[in-house]
């Protein structure tokens, strides 16, 4: 199996540390952004991740204004995302836009159920 890019968009920087150190030891590529704008800035730069860890309540520019970027733009529309939030009333928010929930504090079970499900790549058996 081949492990893809992770993009982790959270603005308290214990929590993206703790998923960046969790996800990297379970070795996935990993790469963080401290708010909406700073990830719309990688991406512009030409960071295309496989699956994005999306905080809602950030300054600068939030989860929300970025997913609403994302999903109207065809280089990026398809890429997978899971909200990240304390707030047990974005579940809604998530179906609305069809992405994936974790409600914070993060079960590292689930976290990691939902990175194999986006990131992994069943590379084809040979036919020899």
């Amino acid at each position: 199996m081949s492990k893809l890019q992770i993009l982790i968009v959270e603005d308290d920087q214990m929590i993206r540390q703790s998923l960046l150190e969790t996800l990297e030891m379970e070795g996935y590529m990993v790469i963080t952004a401290n708010n909406g704008r700073d990830a719309f800035d990688k991406l512009e730069q030409g960071y295309l991740p496989s699956w994005i860890l999306l905080d809602l309540k950030m300054p600068v520019m939030s989860g929300q204004e970025f997913l609403d970027v994302i999903k109207n733009n065809l280089k990026w529309k398809n890429i997978p995302v899971t909200l990240l939030s304390a707030s047990g009333k974005i579940k809604d928010e998530a179906k609305i836009h069809n992405v994936d929930f974790i409600e914070k504090p993060i079960d590292l079970d689930v976290l990691l159920a939902t990175a194999k499900f986006h990131c992994e790549v069943k590379m084809p058996k040979s036919t020899l």
